[in-house]
């Protein structure tokens, strides 16, 4: 990684929020257009960055994230997908999907696809991801993917628990994805190898 940028927690909050609240829009997209995708962010963006703090806090129905976001250091840069590993059963995935990195867990998802692999994936999941894949130079240009140390979930949260319960572990890379799992499995799909993203370092 090269150019890393400090940043705050609350730029960090802002964009996790607007992110979260344009998946409203995003549905749309066919009724609103990219034109009116952009006029829908811009008002959305304006409304996040109108917003203390202290407000911004509120909006977080996940207190452990809000918690870990307080307790890292933050920062921007772009970040190659293969360094990161996705959510443990993220979208309701099987497990046996997601214990590898980005490339490996969208390898799985393009053979269940093509009818070589047998196992499930959601329709919801599948809809959401062709509709990141049209509109994924407008999501990539404004939305940066939020990046944990690698381990703060896949090992923390689920290892420990999956090591008690024998079930499949997680392998851990620079980075676990908090935020972001399902754009940069359509990055990768789309052939985009790294993407902006918010990173966190443990403070020293």
């Amino acid at each position: 990684m090269k150019n890393n940028q400090k940043i705050s927690k609350t730029e960090v909050k802002r964009y996790f929020l607007l992110a979260n609240a344009f998946k409203n829009p995003a549905k749309r997209k066919k009724e609103l257009g990219i034109n009116g995708l952009r006029h829908e962010y811009q008002k959305l963006k304006e409304y996040f960055l109108n917003l203390k703090e202290s407000e911004l806090d509120e909006k977080f129905s996940d207190k452990v994230r809000l918690k870990r976001y307080n307790s890292m250091d933050w920062y921007k840069s772009e970040i190659e997908l293969e360094k990161a590993g996705v959510w443990p059963k993220m979208k309701g995935l099987d497990i046996k999907l997601t214990v590898e990195n980005v490339p490996v867990t969208t390898e799985g998802v393009k053979k269940i696809l093509n009818g070589k692999l047998n196992l499930e994936v959601p329709k919801k999941f599948l809809i959401q991801l062709s509709s990141l894949r049209e509109i994924a130079e407008f999501v990539y240009e404004n939305f940066p993917l939020v990046f944990y140390p690698g381990g703060e979930v896949r090992e923390k949260d689920y290892n420990v628990w999956a090591r008690e319960n024998n079930q499949p572990l997680c392998n851990i890379y620079d980075f676990d994805i908090d935020d972001g799992c399902s754009r940069a499995i359509a990055y990768w799909l789309n052939g985009v190898k790294k993407a902006p993203t918010f990173f966190a370092e443990y403070k020293t």
